[in-house]
């Protein structure tokens, strides 16, 4: 970051101007900034985002990219919590194939964390399948 005067004219000098206010419009979208800017290249550039802003279709594929982002997420720390219940229940021994397969099936994350908890407390396999049949 430049610190002195000398430094900021010197850094104007490099990197020109349409790019400094191509930068101030990034930072707000508006057009107030595109206007200021003074460019043709930036007001088209703003033109483009409004028209984006103001499409119904691309507000709903921003919206789907956005939920199915959020659900990859949470899908990702379900299965991680689910890794993680049975790394305990491993220590413990053998795991039936259908307890396995229904730890990794479960989406719900505080069940999974009521899971991890129990599986940590448990000193067998069965007690924990017994106590979680319980909750």
């Amino acid at each position: 970051m430049p610190k002195t005067l000398q430094e900021c004219t010197l850094l104007d000098r490099e990197v020109g101007k349409e790019l400094r206010d191509f930068l101030h419009y990034i930072e707000r979208t508006d057009e107030r900034s595109a206007l200021e800017a003074g460019s043709e290249r930036i007001w088209k550039i703003h033109s483009c985002v409004q028209r984006i802003r103001s499409s119904e279709e691309m507000g709903v594929k921003y919206m789907q990219a956005w939920e199915e982002k959020a659900l990859e997420r949470l899908e990702g720390k379900a299965e991680g919590k689910a890794e993680a219940v049975l790394e305990l229940l491993e220590d413990l021994g053998r795991i039936p194939e259908e307890l396995r397969n229904e730890i990794m099936a479960e989406t719900d994350l505080d069940r999974l964390k009521i899971w991890h908890k129990l599986a940590a407390r448990c000193g067998t396999i069965e007690e924990f399948c017994q106590k979680r049949q319980q909750k």
